[in-house]
């Protein structure tokens, strides 16, 4: 790989609600694969159709723009709109057309304003639904056959509108006990109980979603090092591939999201070696 293609490994954040001069040519330079954009970047319909459009204007190859756009409380866009409804509320009412409408306006908003990606939908079973491991309310099942027809359905609907998606938190997630936003997780589940749940949905969907987002926990089970999954080759590389990963439409990209920051300075370990093993 050439020093002109490194840019195109990195998923980036963008510092504010306006594309600033410094930015502008760090992003030219760079030419980062995609920009991710949080709360911090929106304030208005017109002004986020206008930084979407100015960070794709200095692209050389299209690139990634995405979001969280979930439904519930993790929905970027309630700050210049309603919020819909939460997986857990649409699972509630056992109506899959409902979810599958769900997924369809969702797409149709997304493409407004030239989002490509949007990063879901949540693949994990809900073992609790009031675990306090930050999926409270976005889980779309409680079995395996709930979670894919459900997250099935929204998955397909939003497709159909031109926007890809991002199953995640590939191994799975649920059975975690804290937030990995402040902590790394001792995820203690055998490969036989991954295998038969959480590893099931994952394999039976992995060929439908566009890309994955890799847990931000540690497997002891799969890594016996205390390692995040989100930078252990035996998971990225080697579990995912064993589950037949297909990222169809995008390359893949680095992306050292929010919670991975935290949960590396939370252990007390500095970043850049956790970036250099990601690219290595």
């Amino acid at each position: 790989m050439n020093d002109s293609s490194l840019g195109q490994l990195i998923l980036c954040g963008v510092p504010g609600k306006e594309l600033d001069a410094a930015s502008a040519e760090l992003f030219r330079r760079v030419q980062p694969g995609g920009f991710i954009l949080f709360g911090r970047n929106i304030e208005s319909a017109p002004q986020l159709r206008k930084l979407i459009d100015d960070l794709r204007d200095l692209s050389e190859t299209e690139p990634i723009i995405t979001i969280d756009q979930e439904g519930g409380r993790v929905s970027r866009l309630r700050l210049i709109g309603s919020e819909p409804p939460n997986a857990q509320q649409l699972r509630d009412k056992d109506d899959v057309d409902l979810i599958r409408r769900h997924g369809d306006i969702t797409g149709r908003l997304l493409r407004v304003f030239g989002f490509n990606l949007d990063l879901c939908p949540v693949l994990d079973i809900s073992f609790d639904d009031s675990a306090d491991n930050s999926l409270r309310g976005r889980c779309y099942g409680k079995t395996v056959e709930q979670v894919v027809r459900n997250a099935g359905a929204f998955n397909d609907a939003m497709r159909k509108q031109g926007i890809a998606s991002c199953g995640k938190h590939f191994p799975g997630y649920s059975a975690a006990r804290s937030d990995a936003h402040y902590e790394l997780p001792k995820i203690d589940r055998a490969r036989e109980e991954l295998d038969a749940n959480e590893l099931a949905v994952f394999r039976k969907l992995i060929d439908k979603v566009d890309s994955m987002m890799i847990c931000h926990g540690w497997y002891p089970s799969l890594e016996p090092e205390k390692t995040p999954a989100s930078l252990s080759r035996r998971v990225i590389t080697d579990l995912l591939s064993e589950c037949q990963a297909l990222l169809r439409e995008f390359p893949r990209p680095l992306e050292l999201s929010a919670e991975q920051r935290e949960g590396v300075k939370a252990e007390g370990r500095d970043e850049e070696p956790g970036v250099v093993r990601e690219l290595s």
